[in-house]
């Protein structure tokens, strides 16, 4: 199995470490529960998670609305200045959660920011949020956590469906 090589004094090991491809991280498919060294995750996706790619900075992702209490939204990938970013939509106990994951640790993830908007564009009834990428290291139970992220009540879904779906438009910036 590879490992990290990198040899440096002990003060700079806990910032590599953070940062390392050699380290392991979560499938940022919510519902793969696998860890996978950072170096494999783009491989990892492509063999078992054939994901929507993206080239844009903004984005649209059309969920269909279920009444299903708990769903796991597909992955997607995003791609912008060369960096990977996995939008994450879940629906837990009626309430639906929306956040940005980076391919990279905290340093990474500190430098960009996500808005997020919810819109029925017939009705005008829309939800917004805008705050910090994660790291892909974190899990979604840690995400959770940080209440980094659009939170819609399954009334305010009703609100922002259209047709048994809804659109929610992101984008990534510094």
């Amino acid at each position: 199995m590879p490992r990290c090589q990198v040899e440096m004094t002990k003060d700079k090991l806990l910032e590599h470490e953070d940062e390392c491809e050699f380290r392991t991280v979560p499938c940022p498919d919510t519902a793969c529960k696998k860890k996978i060294l950072l170096k494999k995750l783009e491989a990892h996706i492509k063999t078992v998670h054939p994901p929507t790619k993206f080239e844009s900075e903004i984005y649209e992702a059309r969920l269909v609305t279920k009444l299903k209490p708990n769903i796991n939204y597909y992955l997607q990938v995003l791609e912008s200045d060369k960096v990977q970013f996995y939008p994450q939509c879940v629906k837990r106990n009626g309430v639906m959660y929306f956040w940005v994951k980076i391919k990279g640790g905290p340093s990474l993830a500190s430098q960009y920011k996500f808005s997020a908007k919810a819109e029925n564009e017939t009705t005008g009834y829309s939800m917004e949020f805008t705050g910090p990428v994660h790291p892909v290291d974190l899990e979604m139970d840690q995400v959770m956590k940080t209440d980094d992220f659009l939170r819609m009540s399954d009334k305010n879904v009703v609100k922002l469906e259209n047709a048994g779906s809804f659109v929610i438009k992101f984008k990534v910036f510094k």
